[in-house]
């Protein structure tokens, strides 16, 4: 029969490292390493609107301290006295805003944002003969009024990060028609 050693590896040369997920959640929280050796995959975190880069020594990110990959693997072994904490990197989406006009005409032209910012002011309101603009929608939720100012939903849906369609809806011009009998009996 065969027999399997596995040397023990003593005490001090295996520890318990924190991971900072840095405003993500979900994934590990910690991994054991070893001095010397390869990093076991972690379960990588996640934060809205954003890509997980990989967890580095610190939350600058340099490149040269980095420890894990955006897939959770190791980039490389752990050294004698390696840093008690790794920290998350990020980097936020971008993404398109689009614009239907419901035919009308002049609408803004797509506007590629950052997650996390919001314009403030798209600059032109569409128009249609004999109607008055109502805002830019997602489905029923109102995002932009056509007066400068993003309301609503608007947080929601540009929050997600991904590219997205916004339709203007309009509403029928009130006119008043008052008629004169011209000093007739029974004016209407």
């Amino acid at each position: 029969d065969a027999v399997t050693w596995t040397p023990a590896v003593p005490a001090e040369f295996v520890k318990n490292v924190a991971l900072s997920k840095e405003g993500g959640s979900g994934g590990d929280g910690s991994v054991v390493v070893t001095n010397g050796l390869p990093l076991r995959p972690v379960v990588p975190p996640t934060k809205a609107g954003h890509d997980f880069l990989g967890y580095f020594a610190d939350a600058a990110g340099e490149v040269a301290g980095q420890y894990y990959a955006a897939d959770g693997s190791g980039v490389r072994r752990w050294p004698d006295g390696g840093p008690e904490t790794l920290c998350a990197r990020w980097r936020a989406r971008s993404f398109t805003v689009k614009f239907d006009n419901g035919g009308g005409t002049s609408g803004p032209e797509p506007l590629t944002l950052t997650y996390g910012a919001v314009p403030a002011s798209l600059g032109v309101v569409p128009s249609k003969p004999d109607w008055l603009f109502a805002g830019y929608y997602l489905d029923d939720v109102c995002c932009w009024d056509g007066f400068g100012k993003w309301v609503g939903g608007a947080g929601t849906v540009l929050s997600e990060g991904a590219d997205v369609t916004l339709t203007a809806r309009y509403a029928p011009v009130a006119y008043t028609v008052e008629f004169y009998g011209n000093g007739g009996v029974n004016a209407m």
